[in-house]
C-alpha cells in the first residue's frame, strides 16, 4: 500500500507449521522508503495487524447491487481461494473471468461480524475496493470511544504536530535509539534519529507542509491504534486548508513502545496525501479504488 512516491507499507506474510500439524499464519507490517532509485527497509512490526479487502461503494446494477452487497463487508475469499488483500480478490476474479457464464462462483464475506455467502458469475462484480487494516490475533484494537495510554501519547503528538511544538513532539520520544522517518526536500526520506529529529521535523514542516498548506488550520480528527503486547501502532488523522482553501485530510503514523511502564513513540511516519488504508477503518482515496473488473 503505498502512501507516497517515497515511503510505503508493506505486509509480509508467513505460514508456519507447529509440532503438531496445524499451520499458522503471521503478517509483519514493513515500512520501506525509496532512496536513491531503491526501495530499502525502514523497519518491520511483526504480527500486529492484518490486512483484508473492504468494500467502499457497488456499482447500481451490478452483480454486487443485485447481491445485496454493500458498504462495509470485509472479502474473505472468492471461488475457494481465500483474499487477504484487494490484490488478491481482483486477480482471483480475473483468473475466472473465462469460465462458462452460468458458473457459480461463491465469494464468502463478512457482514456486521456475521460470515456470509454469495453466488456470482464470471465477470465484472461491480463493487469499489480498498484494504482495511484491523487487528490481527492477540492484538486491541483501541478505537474512537476507547482510552489508552499509547493512544493518549499519540493524541499529546498529533497536538504538538498541530502547534508545530517540535520540542513537545519529541518529549515523548524513545531515548534508546528511535528514528524518525522525514520528507527530504528531493522528495526522498531520511531516517535519522535524536541529535537529528529537530532540524529534520522542522525543515519537513517549512519545506514540505507550509508550501501546500495553511498550517494554521491543521486539527487533529481522531487517533486510533492497535496494541500488541509492548508494541502499539497509532493513527492519528488531520484536516486542514490547503494554499487554495480547499478542505483536506492527511493522516500520520506512530510507531510506539512500551519501556519501563511508559509508552515512548520510535517512529513518526509523516503521510503528505490521502492514504489508502487507516486502522479499522478507510480513509477514501478515489485513485486507489477502482471497480473491480475484468480485462477486455
Amino acid at each position: 500500500m503505498a502512501l507516497t512516491d517515497a515511503l510505503a507499507f508493506v505486509t509480509f506474510t508467513n505460514v508456519d507449521t507447529l509440532p503438531d500439524g496445524t499451520e499458522r499464519t503471521s503478517r509483519s507490517l514493513v515500512v520501506t522508503h525509496y532512496v536513491d532509485g531503491t526501495w530499502r527497509l525502514a523497519f518491520a512490526m511483526p504480527m500486529i495487524f492484518r490486512t483484508v479487502p473492504l468494500v467502499v461503494d457497488v456499482v447500481p446494477g451490478s452483480q454486487a447491487d443485485a447481491a445485496g452487497l454493500g458498504p462495509g463487508i470485509w472479502i474473505l475469499a472468492y471461488a475457494g481461494q481465500p483474499v487477504t488483500d484487494v490484490t488478491q480478490l481482483i486477480d482471483a476474479a480475473k483468473e475466472h473471468a473465462g469460465d462458462p457464464p452460468d458458473t457459480q462462483l461463491v465469494m464468502e464475506y463478512m457482514d456486521g461480524g456475521e460470515a456470509r455467502a454469495v453466488a456470482l458469475k464470471p465477470g465484472q462484480v461491480g463493487m469499489v475496493l480498498s484494504n482495511c487494516l484491523l487487528a490481527a490475533e492477540g492484538t486491541v484494537t483501541v478505537g474512537l470511544q476507547d482510552t489508552h495510554d499509547a493512544k493518549h501519547i499519540a493524541r499529546r503528538m498529533a497536538e504538538a504536530v498541530c502547534a508545530g511544538d517540535t520540542e513537545a513532539l519529541l518529549s515523548d520520544a524513545s531515548p534508546r535509539g528511535y528514528v524518525i522517518v522525514a520528507m527530504e526536500a528531493g522528495g526522498s526520506l531520511d531516517i535519522v534519529g535524536p541529535a537529528e529529529a529537530t532540524e529534520h521535523l522542522d525543515r519537513f514542516r517549512r519545506e514540505q507542509l507550509a508550501p501546500t498548506r495553511n498550517l494554521s488550520t491543521m486539527r487533529c480528527t481522531s487517533v486510533k491504534a492497535l496494541v500488541n503486547g509492548n508494541l502499539a501502532l497509532a493513527s492519528a488523522q488531520f484536516s486542514f486548508l490547503t494554499a487554495q482553501d480547499r478542505v483536506t485530510s492527511g493522516i500520520n503514523f506512530y510507531v510506539l513502545a512500551r519501556e519501563q511502564d511508559e509508552w515512548r513513540f520510535v517512529a513518526m511516519l509523516p503521510a503528505l496525501g490521502p492514504v489508502p488504508a487507516d486502522i479499522g477503518k478507510l480513509v477514501p482515496w478515489d485513485e486507489a479504488m477502482p471497480p473491480l473488473q475484468d480485462e477486455e
